[in-house]
């Protein structure tokens, strides 16, 4: 679901549906460390062909409780998605954010990956 690379500070996230409240408990067990000893994140791409769907209502108060607490320490956020409704989304939330958030469809996958490494 996740892998962190290192290096460039960007982690992938490939969302597997429906979203669990432990799935937001690796994700954090993975980038925290990260971003505790290098202050911020530089990218998140998060890989969804669809809506994301969640399990219960314990998945989603995980899922925002996510953001609310990461969105100040990743620097910009790709969304790759074939979902309209989640690019509504993206552009609906983006100024309610610190990190810069784009969305790419998922032929854009290499654009959205530039986009991330560009200062």
């Amino acid at each position: 679901m996740i892998e962190l690379d290192k290096v460039a500070g960007i982690a992938k996230i490939k969302l597997i549906f429906p979203l669990e409240n432990n799935d937001f408990s690796k994700i954090v067990k993975e980038i925290d460390p990260y971003i505790q000893d290098n202050g911020n994140l530089k990218g998140l791409i998060i890989y969804s062909e669809h809506f994301p769907r969640w399990k219960n209502i314990k998945a989603i108060l995980s899922h925002v409780k996510f953001v609310k607490n990461h969105h100040k320490n990743i620097c910009k956020i790709a969304a790759i998605t074939h979902s309209k409704v989640l690019n509504k989304v993206v552009d609906i939330i983006q100024p309610f954010l610190k990190a810069k958030v784009r969305h790419y469809a998922f032929t854009q996958a290499d654009d959205a990956m530039t986009w991330i490494l560009s200062d």
